[in-house]
């Protein structure tokens, strides 16, 4: 049995397990699982360097050290574009289904600042919410760009291997999805415009990974990135009319802010080019 089969294997059906076991006992949203969650984070590491020992302590491909001399602009790329691709992501969604916009829950939430400063507010608190993320995100960011990414790679060539990491990534979230995370569990084709939904956005967060990584050299701008994204994923579902579907949007891994995504990526790449 060969690495990436062991690597898959562990990664998938510990956190499968814990997730499937929690969602049968109707603990989905508690505080415990949120706990397992935010450990089953860390299984692709885990699996990671179980696999990596049976290749003969094969290395990451990427370094554990931060490598920011040199790397400065990345790792702002990193930390704050997350940010403008939530709130265009909404706006768009918004602009193309403005039936669907509210903000009636806003008026409920007891702001200690004028409701006009919520924007900006989610905003700044994600700067010091990524940094926090990221230590959970370090986990994923080893194990699927680290480990799994490389090695399809080296086998299939870069464009089919980020495609297949985005989807077996996306297939990772399944349990959590079919609970009702992202995009809830009343939209048309459930489960499975959910699951291709997820797919089509772990691609997309995929290729920006991938593409901080191969700039940088370090696992840390990804993992950064990957917990700005947590920190800032689901602002704009403050302002979406209840019972609206999710498929689309306005979070960012509806189907619109991952296009947008997409092309905001396109033109960094354009700009900064691939320095790898």
């Amino acid at each position: 049995m060969n690495a990436i089969a062991i690597y898959l294997a562990v990664s998938f059906i510990i956190p499968f397990s814990s997730w499937a076991l929690m969602n049968a006992e109707g603990l989905y949203g508690s505080l415990p699982y949120m706990a397992v969650s935010a450990a089953m984070m860390w299984m692709p590491a885990v699996a990671a360097a179980i696999s990596s020992r049976l290749e003969g302590g094969r290395a990451n491909a990427y370094s554990w050290k931060p490598l920011i001399k040199g790397n400065a602009k990345s790792y702002l790329i990193a930390w704050i574009m997350p940010i403008p691709i939530s709130m265009l992501g909404a706006l768009l969604y918004f602009l193309l289904f403005p039936e669907r916009f509210t903000t009636s829950l806003i008026a409920t939430m007891g702001l200690p600042f004028p409701d006009y400063f919520l924007v900006p507010a989610m905003a700044l608190i994600t700067i010091p919410a990524a940094l926090v993320n990221m230590l959970f995100a370090l986990g994923e960011e080893a194990g699927w760009r680290g480990f799994l990414y490389p090695r399809l790679r080296d086998r299939m060539g870069r464009r089919k291997a980020l495609l297949a990491t985005g989807i077996i990534w996306g297939l990772w979230h399944t349990p959590i999805n079919m609970a009702g995370y992202n995009y809830g569990l009343d939209y048309p084709g459930y489960p499975w415009t959910g699951i291709a939904a997820m797919c089509i956005f772990c691609i997309v967060t995929g290729l920006w990974c991938a593409y901080l990584a191969d700039s940088t050299g370090s696992i840390w701008p990804p993992a950064l990135f990957h917990g700005s994204i947590n920190a800032i994923a689901s602002a704009g579902m403050i302002f979406l009319v209840p019972g609206s579907g999710m498929i689309l949007g306005p979070a960012m891994s509806g189907i619109i802010p991952s296009a947008l995504s997409l092309l905001l990526l396109i033109a960094v790449i354009r700009i900064r080019g691939i320095r790898r």
